[in-house]
C-alpha cells in the first residue's frame, strides 16, 4: 500500500500550511465613529443634546409653599377670617414679576376670588405673603387654593365650615 498525503498537506511550494491574514478592524470602526460624531455637530438639534448630555444645565424654577404648615386653619366658625401665610421664593436666575392668586371653591359650586397680588422678586430672593381671608363656600368642606398662574403653581388647604356658635 502506497502512502499518499491528505489534500491539504498537498501544497505547492510551501512545507506547512498557510495561516489566514487577519484583518484589523478597528481603524475602521475609529473613522467610521470619528465621521458619525463630526456629521452630528452639524446639526443644531444634535448639538443641544450633546450639550445637554455633557453640560451641567441650570435648573430655573420657583418654590411656592406654606410658611408653617402645622398651624394652618382646619375650621372656620360661621365664615370667620382666617389667617395663614405662604412664601414665594426665586430661583429663576433672574428678576421675576410674581402674581399670586386666592381663591376658595367647595368643589362644587364656582371658585370666589378671595385675594391677589404681585411684586417683583429679585433672583435668589424670598417673599412672605400673609394674608387673611374669609371663605366664601356655601358647602364644607372649602378648598383655599393659592396659585401662581405665570408659573403653573399651587398649593391648596382645606377648611371645615362649622355653622356659627358651634
Amino acid at each position: 500500500m502506497r502512502y499518499s498525503p491528505p489534500p491539504s498537506a498537498n501544497l505547492v511550494g510551501q512545507d506547512r500550511p498557510a495561516t489566514p491574514v487577519r484583518r484589523r478592524w478597528w481603524p475602521v470602526i475609529l473613522v467610521v465613529a470619528v465621521l458619525a460624531v463630526g456629521g452630528s455637530l452639524i446639526s443644531p438639534t444634535i448639538r443641544h443634546q450633546w450639550a445637554l448630555s455633557l453640560f451641567r444645565q441650570r435648573t430655573d424654577f420657583t418654590i411656592l409653599y406654606f410658611n408653617d404648615p402645622s398651624v394652618l386653619p382646619r375650621s372656620s366658625a360661621g365664615h370667620a377670617p382666617i389667617s395663614f401665610s405662604f412664601s414665594i421664593t426665586n430661583q429663576e436666575g433672574r428678576d421675576v414679576r410674581y402674581r399670586y392668586v386666592v381663591r376658595a371653591s367647595d368643589g362644587i359650586t364656582e371658585s370666589h376670588l378671595l385675594a391677589t397680588g404681585s411684586k417683583l422678586v429679585l433672583a435668589g430672593r424670598r417673599w412672605k405673603v400673609p394674608l387673611t381671608v374669609v371663605p366664601r363656600c356655601l358647602l364644607s368642606p372649602c378648598y383655599i387654593k393659592v396659585s401662581l398662574p405665570t408659573q403653573h403653581e399651587a398649593i391648596d388647604l382645606s377648611v371645615a365650615l362649622k355653622p356659627k356658635g358651634a
